[in-house]
């Protein structure tokens, strides 16, 4: 669509005379200034599936959409856990219409997409590439928040980013970096670069950080969030391994969070050896919060910083947040 005005609610139906319409829906235009004078309200899930467990994060989500408490959702793979199951695919994409029909829904590619080489993904979803990368990978500028969504997937089922990915994101970083109108950059993808789960190796964590993780630091990435991991984590400002920071006030590195527990027939991680999987919100002690209860994060994103809210899909309860302060 071109030609739209910014802050204006718009109303659409699809379909044709002949094979009939749906209902009409609606969705309201973003302020130019959206992450800068104006809160941009991001929320955030991964790891999400079709079957009841999703139900409750759908619903909270839903709810917040119909009160206009949300812009975007943002969905780091492992999208419906249809698998190769077509049937899959059509059912969670119509437990998630209320919300995709109302505000932008961005996605990158999980492990669970990988059937038919990323088939059924390349062809339901269609993201801010123009086709370049089949919705793969791409980039968007939200008014002053540059997203930037990553492929960390191969079909083979293990973690990779290709050198024709690498350069492609390292050009994207340099001109969010060099761009005078951009004042946050966020990446997402699905793979996590960082995470405490006992599994962090099989995972790929040290080899996406070899792949990506220079160039979060060099060009100045804000947040990385990240899923496939089924839980709540969130680090300090980190930097090859090595907190550059107690607190998130004007942080020198990026700050990675795992926010893979939104519900899915998996169901989420069983508890590791040795971590306490409790919200410990003291982050200038160092005790970082670690949960696998099924949840869901919510952003709002201005001119001064990032709140992150991390909520309870069971009551809407936010049992962690924190401020990156700029």
């Amino acid at each position: 669509m071109t030609g739209l005005q910014p802050k204006t609610r718009y109303y659409y139906r699809v379909g044709d005379a002949s094979g009939g319409y749906s209902a009409v829906n609606s969705f309201k235009t973003l302020s130019p200034t959206a992450g800068g004078a104006t809160p941009l309200r991001i929320a955030w899930v991964a790891d999400m599936g079709w079957g009841g467990r999703s139900t409750d994060t759908i619903a909270r989500l839903t709810n917040l959409t119909n009160a206009g408490a949300i812009d975007l959702l943002v969905h780091p793979g492992d999208i419906g856990y249809a698998d190769g199951n077509m049937l899959g695919w059509d059912m969670y994409l119509r437990k998630i219409e209320p919300i995709a029909a109302a505000v932008p829904y961005l996605t990158t590619p999980g492990n669970h997409e990988l059937w038919f080489n990323f088939g059924a993904y390349k062809h339901r979803f269609f993201m801010a590439d123009d086709g370049a990368h089949q919705s793969m990978y791409y980039s968007l500028d939200v008014g002053a928040v540059h997203l930037l969504g990553i492929n960390t997937e191969s079909p083979l089922d293990v973690a990779e980013v290709d050198e024709t990915q690498r350069e492609w994101i390292a050009e994207d970083l340099r001109r969010a970096a060099t761009s005078t109108a951009r004042r946050w950059t966020i990446a997402f993808g699905h793979r996590p670069l960082y995470t405490t789960e006992h599994r962090a190796s099989k995972r790929g964590t040290g080899y996406l950080q070899a792949q990506l993780e220079d160039m979060f630091v060099a060009s100045g990435v804000d947040l990385v969030v990240q899923g496939h991991v089924h839980a709540y984590q969130r680090t300090l400002p980190v930097a090859r391994g090595v907190p550059t920071a107690k607190d998130y006030q004007s942080p020198r590195a990026p700050v990675y969070i795992v926010n893979g527990g939104a519900g899915n027939r998996e169901a989420n991680e069983v508890l590791p050896m040795g971590l306490p999987w409790e919200p410990a919100p003291n982050a200038s002690a160092g005790e970082l919060p670690l949960s696998n209860e099924i949840s869901f994060g919510i952003s709002t994103i201005s001119a001064d910083g990032i709140r992150w809210e991390q909520l309870y899909s069971s009551n809407g309860t936010r049992f962690d947040h924190f401020h990156i302060a700029k």
